[in-house]
């Protein structure tokens, strides 16, 4: 079986900017693939650690900021002072 090559012609040699180029596309490769294997399992096994689930985890989390000491709602303002 022939490749359609005449003999004797080899793939030319890679510039060192062609590969920088491929470095630089194998690591973002790597990290697409890691963050979204990891946003994956953050929400397909976020819920069997035995715990609540995130809404109620959350909820629970507000309320003890909301009544924690020196977080009174009363003293806030919802005016920004620009006009």
């Amino acid at each position: 079986m022939t490749s359609g090559r005449p003999a004797g012609r080899g793939k030319k040699p890679m510039t060192a900017d062609e590969q920088k180029q491929l470095a630089v596309v194998g690591v973002a490769a790597v990290v697409v693939a890691l963050v979204g294997y990891s946003i994956y399992a953050y929400f397909n096994y976020a819920g069997r650690s035995g715990g609540p689930p995130a809404p109620e985890r959350a909820a629970r989390a507000d309320r003890a900021v909301s009544s924690a000491p020196g977080t009174s709602t009363s003293s806030r303002t919802t005016d920004s002072g620009c006009s």
